[in-house]
């Protein structure tokens, strides 16, 4: 998609035509806690490698892929036409925060974003200020406050991504799911596991969870997050012989290669759909998961197939079903 127009917006004169935000400096930073430039960005690895694959195939599949990766990591704006009397020392009160938006040729206002300042650079032609601020918050101010949102848009992986998609990959708030799924990566991360890779039906084998972390371990925290968090599985709808769906629809589940059958659930639409794009994704809690799991005499639950993610035995999901303690 192609970009051309730069501006940005006085948020408190609410000027539609240019779709940013300019505000007090001490403000934004009471919100953020961030500062302009202050220190190299590290390259968030796993978020480039879903641009790279972003730039080779552009489906579903791969948008879910990128935004997935993202949601935990960090974007930077560009905030190299605000009005900062002192860069060097940060933001203080006084200075104005203009944040740079830009128009698609589809007249859609969108948030510019970088993975590092090497593309801010390119975007600009010359160095500019960036702030750093978590994905999320960025993805959930592209959605709020702009039309989308443009990811190193000058470069062979820009990845465009509209509110709507935002909103669609991340059930509506993408600050509400980062906890659950930052546990999740990193409990997957604390014991080297791998996850399987599920088949589209319920009976297919697939590659076994390699690693078995009893998420109540001591340290481990998955469960804490996962208990009051939004929780995902993947339903396909039946249709009949001529393609037309029937009303009725089934929960998506796996087995493994040594045939044990267990659920699968994502930590947000996007990683379901990173791992089958033709599934929708149902909203549920851990206690639903635990009774679905338990009901059905399946060996555990997997979360986030695509990985990083977690396999949790059926025995450790048992206290949160809905029967327990009956």
């Amino acid at each position: 998609m192609a970009l051309f127009g730069r501006g940005t917006h006085d948020g408190t004169e609410n000027d539609d035509a240019a779709r940013g935000e300019e505000r007090d400096a001490r403000d934004h930073a009471a919100d953020h806690a961030a500062d302009p430039a202050a220190a190299p960005v590290r390259r968030d690895e796993r978020l480039a490698e879903g641009l790279g694959l972003w730039a080779e195939r552009k489906d579903r599949r791969t948008l879910a892929e990128v935004l997935r990766r993202a949601l935990t990591g960090q974007l930077l704006l560009d905030i190299s036409d605000s009005e900062i009397a002192d860069p060097s020392s940060g933001l203080q009160r006084g200075d104005r925060i203009a944040i740079a938006a830009q128009t698609d040729n589809a007249g859609r206002q969108l948030l510019m974003a970088f993975t590092e300042n090497e593309e801010l650079t390119r975007y600009r032609g010359r160095p500019g200020i960036s702030l750093v601020q978590p994905t999320a918050a960025v993805l959930a101010q592209a959605a709020r406050d702009f039309e989308g949102i443009a990811i190193d848009p000058r470069a062979e992986h820009a990845c465009i991504v509209y509110a709507e998609e935002i909103l669609q990959h991340f059930a509506d708030d993408p600050e509400a799911l980062v906890r659950a799924t930052a546990a999740t990566t990193t409990a997957a991360t604390a014991t080297a596991a791998t996850t399987a890779t599920a088949a589209a039906t319920p009976t297919a084998n697939t590659n076994a969870p390699t690693a078995e972390r009893s998420p109540s371990d001591p340290g481990s925290g998955l469960f804490e997050s996962l208990v009051d968090a939004p929780l995902f599985v993947p339903v396909i709808p039946e249709r009949d012989a001529s393609g037309a769906e029937t009303g009725a629809a089934r929960v998506m589940s796996a087995q493994d290669d040594q045939g044990r059958s267990f659920a699968v659930a994502g930590t947000s639409p996007a990683e379901l759909w990173a791992w089958r794009a033709e599934a929708e994704a149902h909203r549920v809690a851990l206690a639903q998961l635990a009774d679905l799991v338990q009901g059905n005499g399946l060996a555990g639950l997997q979360l986030n197939p695509g990985g990083p993610g977690v396999f949790v035995p059926a025995e450790e999901l048992r206290p949160f079903a809905s029967t327990a303690g009956a």
